[in-house]
């Protein structure tokens, strides 16, 4: 397990502040050491890689093909997931490679800005949700991330800080263990992180971050073209924007109603930009389009609904 807590390296537990640091740049530095020290693949991420036949760990150029770090940071793309997950990256690419510079440990261990880059897209490629950040665990790199529920695996630190792996449910003999990717899995994340992007008659999710003007704040809204999910994340969005109305027979109403104004606030700062309609980013920003006037057509038959109900009584 490489979560920053345990199994640090005692080169660099020595480091001083190192213990200061957040546990997501001490996981990252810790990935780096292990890979950029991995002369004989006898490290644990070279043991990894070789248990399941594929010798020797990826290189530099792994990177290249993943689409966080080929998007320039400061470019509002106005697809929230895309636009967060390159802040949130360049903000800790940053602090760790100022501590790394600190430290001097590129001569030290061949910790590079290069390597730094590597281990935070190998950690938010296959590390698993343990609280509210990502960690690694050794058996379950390799496993496919599901938004399936019913068989996911859960995880639980214990009083020790060890980590207990429950499945959700009975597996057979035989049946695959996957990690669950549900609050983090879309169309985005398989771009940013995987260098890849689903096709259209795929499973299609986003997240969205809609703004409730009379309360000020942003509310997290996630679509999908899964129709038990959907109709789970609407139920939750109509529940969220209620919660800022007072209650009386004109509540769902006015609810309704400011979350259209807020999808359709949305899909005026997501419209295609002035950039090539061939690039990877385009054809995400057309699911996100295509995602919102779903969900727009929908709000929209439920206020002539609710409109319906009101009159008609």
């Amino acid at each position: 397990m490489i979560d920053g807590v345990h199994n640090i390296p005692l080169e660099l537990s020595q480091l001083l502040g190192f213990s200061n640091l957040c546990d997501e740049i001490k996981t990252i530095l810790i990935i780096a050491f292990h890979k950029a020290n991995d002369h004989e693949h006898s490290s644990p991420l070279g043991f990894l890689w070789k248990g399941v036949g594929v010798d020797p760990i990826p290189d530099h150029r792994w990177i290249k093909y993943k689409g966080l770090f080929t998007v320039a940071n400061g470019t509002v793309t106005g697809i929230d997931e895309i636009d967060e997950a390159v802040i949130a990256a360049a903000n800790t690419v940053s602090e760790t490679l100022i501590f790394s510079r600190s430290h001097n440990l590129q001569r030290l261990f061949g910790i590079t800005e290069t390597e730094i880059k590597w281990s935070y897209i190998f950690l938010h490629a296959f590390g698993v949700i343990e609280g509210v950040r990502k960690i690694i665990i050794a058996p379950l790199v390799f496993a496919r991330h599901s938004i399936n529920q019913a068989k996911t695996l859960s995880l639980t630190r214990s009083p020790i800080g060890t980590i207990d792996i429950t499945c959700k449910s009975p597996l057979d003999r035989g049946e695959e263990l996957v990690v669950d990717g549900k609050s983090y899995l879309s169309d985005s994340y398989a771009f940013l992180f995987h260098g890849s992007w689903v096709g259209d008659n795929s499973i299609h999710r986003g997240k969205l971050m809609l703004r409730h003007d009379k309360a000020g704040e942003m509310i997290e809204f996630w679509f999908s073209n899964i129709d038990e999910e959907s109709v789970v994340f609407r139920e939750n969005l109509l529940g969220k924007f209620l919660a800022f109305e007072d209650s009386d027979e004109w509540s769902d109403f006015r609810a309704i109603d400011n979350i259209l104004m807020s999808l359709v606030s949305k899909m005026e700062s997501i419209q295609p930009q002035l950039t090539s309609t061939d690039s990877t980013i385009e054809r995400i920003r057309f699911i996100y389009v295509n995602g919102l006037v779903g969900e727009i057509d929908y709000f929209k038959t439920l206020s002539s609904l609710k409109r319906k109900e009101l009159f008609d009584f």
